[in-house]
């Protein structure tokens, strides 16, 4: 679990004499506050280009919020990536409808329900723009064409929609090393299943060290680190 293998460098750190004491609580606030900082540095990079990297993966998730707007967002919300409704319930797709939402080399032969379960996009709106769709009798919402925005911890839609689909991003976990104490009633002992390890790929856990070093303060150098990962090799192999 890389939360133990952090906790384990400091202390190793520590033993080196080239770190004070930190206490389990505040490791786990330093790299906590590391893994909200680093979901925010990829956050910029979605908000530019719209694109969810290859780090951000792991946050990424679907819903179907049912029971009507206003929607409650799920636990861990951070923010919308895309809303879609189910257009086949609208109406019976015609043929007509088949060619506007398909690739039409795939349609020819297609019946009135062909595309069942078809999701479309839902128009994500700030305040601003939703006021003025909403009242305009040209562009405003219609039940094949609905717009949404998101207010407090609610997603609306309008015009209601019983069911849809929400694709966001979520936030980081927050990690946890668990521990219970040795018989000297002061030595921490790691607790692997009450512990709670990082949801971040292992492409993103050099970064996050690097982040949690920072804000507790530790300039780390390159042979030191070579040095720990001899010692932690020399333990496995006892």
């Amino acid at each position: 679990m890389l939360i133990n293998d952090i906790h384990i460098f400091i202390k190793f750190l520590k033993n080196q004499g080239q770190n004070k004491y930190h206490s389990p609580e505040q490791i786990d606030d330093a790299f906590n506050r590391a893994s909200l900082d680093l979901f925010r540095q990829e956050e910029k990079v979605f908000e530019i280009e719209q694109i969810i990297t290859d780090t951000l993966r792991p946050f990424k998730e679907r819903v179907v919020l049912s029971g009507g707007s206003p929607f409650t967002l799920p636990t861990g919300y951070r923010r919308a990536t895309n809303v879609s409704f189910n257009y086949s319930n609208e109406k019976t797709t015609s043929e007509t409808d088949i060619f506007e939402y398909c690739d039409t080399s795939l349609s020819a032969d297609m019946g009135e329900d062909a595309v069942s379960g078809y999701e479309k996009e839902i128009d994500i709106l700030p305040d601003g723009d939703w006021v003025k769709r909403t009242g305009n009798l040209i562009v405003g919402p219609t039940s094949s064409s609905p717009i949404a925005r998101v207010y407090g911890n609610n997603l609306e839609v309008l015009p209601n929609k019983e069911d849809i689909t929400l694709y966001y991003l979520r936030q980081p976990i927050k990690s946890k090393w668990a521990y219970t104490y040795a018989g000297d009633g002061r030595t921490p002992l790691f607790d692997e299943g009450n512990s709670v390890d990082t949801d971040w790929t292992e492409t993103s856990h050099n970064e996050l060290i690097e982040k949690t070093l920072g804000f507790l303060g530790i300039a780390v150098r390159d042979q030191t680190l070579i040095q720990f990962e001899q010692s932690q090799k020399n333990n496995n192999n006892e």
